[in-house]
């Protein structure tokens, strides 16, 4: 017996299917590759602090990150609006954070720092930085990075860090002394 050649039609068949192979290829290795890096965007996220978050500022919905729900002490996955993140705002900030959102729809990038009140009493320094863009719509939004300062944590620490540089000498290293 004699190999016998495909038809055109089944090499028609066969590029078909080794291309839709190869996109299937693609697309699982572009979806693990995005999996890591969402992973090390929330490592990096809680390892400095930093939370992030997306707002359609004439939508209520807000997006937020694990990390913005941690620094604001609720539970991921509920709905955030702009009444619930107010909720945490400390009472003596609320009025300044209140001018802020309404400055929102004059498209100005945020660069402000407040302080949030947890249920607990615990007071918490952020400073929110969003910079404002319109979408294909027209439609206001933000997408920003909220630092927390820990609890005053991370800007307080950085500020003892510094303190402690400047009181000790840094350790020689090298060889000792020749006797």
């Amino acid at each position: 017996r004699n190999p016998a050649t495909p038809s055109p039609h089944v090499q028609e068949l066969v590029a078909q299917i080794t291309h839709i192979a190869s996109i299937a290829i693609d697309r699982a290795r572009n979806e693990a590759a995005l999996q890591r890096s969402e992973a090390f965007l929330a490592q990096a996220q809680k390892l400095s602090l930093t939370g992030s978050f997306g707002w359609t500022v004439d939508e209520d919905p807000h997006f937020w990150s694990d990390e913005t729900f941690r620094i604001f002490g609720y539970d991921p996955g509920i709905p955030i609006t702009v009444r619930l993140a107010l909720q945490r705002v400390h009472p003596q900030d609320l009025d300044f954070v209140r001018q802020v959102i309404a400055r929102t729809n004059e498209a100005r990038d945020i660069d402000v720092e407040y302080r949030l009140m947890m249920p607990d009493g615990t007071v918490k320094h952020v400073h929110v930085v969003a910079q404002a863009s319109r979408d294909q719509h027209g439609r206001l939004g933000l997408v920003d990075r909220r630092r927390l300062a820990g609890g005053a944590l991370a800007v307080e620490a950085r500020r003892d860090l510094g303190r402690l540089a400047r009181r000790r000498r840094p350790a020689r290293v090298g060889r000792g002394r020749r006797r």
